[in-house]
């Protein structure tokens, strides 16, 4: 059988080599500037693996594929709940502004790859994310996913959950345990403990992901937001860590050990820029194995 293989959603034949698929895409009809575009990385192609396919020749019609499968850019954002009694939480606030822009952003800048975003119930009344073990299960999904190419984890998550003290001893803490009435009870302490780092899953199951995690701080200075970023990095093994200070509004962008320091904009252009070249990095590799 012959192979073909699909650009956006018109079927082609394929010839077997990157030539082959230039002067099918020249003899199309599309315009030069998209055939360059392709040449230069094909980065508007979606996975080669999953379009490369046995078939009919159907001579460059244009076709509708329901199954077509491409290579997926998941972005997560809005914060999470630790529940320490009902009606009783503690919360990392955050409501999504940020993920909202990338994912933006990423759906124009990357037409051949199905951008997802993912948004907590802080973020977005419709969820179904709430707590940390919620926006896991979520994470696990992603990364058990095949097409799954980038993470850009933006979400706020809650780094410490708490257990109510009474006479020197923890009590049980959930959304359903005893709710605490303000006035029949005296000043009363919490003892935190920090959670466990969901975003670490992600290297550990699937390294060959690019991650892209987030870290904040407040008042700090240039020195030690990259200090920050540079720990962050390495914790988590993520390929970059955008850093913003909550105070100072500064933004960076650490990727390979060099800090970037500029505006949102700037830093999120940067690392547009990093995802592209990976993103071309991945489609060459897989066409070069056909």
């Amino acid at each position: 059988m012959r192979r073909n293989f699909a650009f956006g959603r018109m079927e082609l034949p394929y010839a077997g080599s990157l030539d082959g698929i230039l002067a099918a895409l020249r003899k199309s009809g599309l315009p030069n500037g998209i055939v360059s575009h392709a040449r230069r990385g094909i980065s508007s192609l979606p996975d080669v693996q999953a379009l490369c396919f046995s078939g009919r020749t159907h001579s460059g019609a244009a076709l509708r594929f329901r199954g077509l499968k491409m290579s997926q850019i998941h972005i997560f954002g809005g914060g999470t709940f630790s529940f320490v009694r009902n009606h009783l939480a503690l919360a990392a606030p955050a409501f999504g502004e940020t993920a909202r822009k990338l994912f933006t952003q990423a759906s124009e800048k990357f037409p051949g790859h199905e951008v997802k975003i993912h948004l907590t119930k802080m973020a977005d009344n419709d969820s179904s994310i709430v707590t940390n073990d919620d926006l896991f299960e979520r994470l696990t999904q992603v990364l058990a996913d095949p097409e799954t190419r980038v993470i850009i984890f933006n979400a706020a998550v809650c780094d410490f959950y708490g257990h109510v003290v009474k006479d020197q001893a923890l009590t049980p803490s959930g959304k359903y345990e005893k709710r605490l009435v303000s006035r029949d009870v005296e000043p009363t302490d919490i003892r935190l403990f920090p959670h466990d780092k969901l975003v670490t899953v992600v290297k550990q199951s699937r390294p060959e992901v690019f991650l892209v995690t987030f870290k904040t701080t407040c008042g700090a200075s240039e020195l030690e937001m990259a200090s920050a970023a540079e720990a962050a990095k390495n914790n988590c093994g993520a390929n970059a860590v955008w850093c913003n200070d909550t105070k100072t509004r500064r933004n960076m962008l650490y990727v390979e050990a060099e800090p970037f320091f500029g505006s949102r904009e700037s830093c999120a252009e940067k690392l547009f820029s990093e995802l592209n070249e990976f993103l071309q990095s991945k489609a060459a590799s897989k066409l070069h194995g056909l």
